[in-house]
């Protein structure tokens, strides 16, 4: 069960990172940019965000860890994540 759980989150942020790549090729995204440190981190956040969606946290908290996800993935700046 442990391989097949570590598989399953190995493939989730081998996702995230084929999408951050392409974002960094594009050019949206510094090329310094730590892809395999972002990545983990939305795996860490976007897991999170799924227990405590389940366990019936207030939305307030899930859009704060939304937003944080999105910080991470340079889709939007801090202070117009902030205020949603």
């Amino acid at each position: 069960m442990r391989d097949l759980v570590k598989r399953t989150l190995e493939a989730h942020q081998g996702f995230y990172k084929k999408l951050l790549r392409s974002a960094k090729a594009a050019g949206t995204i510094p090329p310094g940019y730590d892809v395999a440190a972002a990545s983990a981190s939305l795996l860490g956040v976007l897991f999170g965000m799924r227990v405590m969606a389940r366990a019936g946290m207030p939305k307030a908290s899930l859009r704060a860890l939304r937003d944080r996800a999105l910080e991470i993935a340079r889709i939007l700046p801090r202070t117009a994540a902030s205020n949603s």
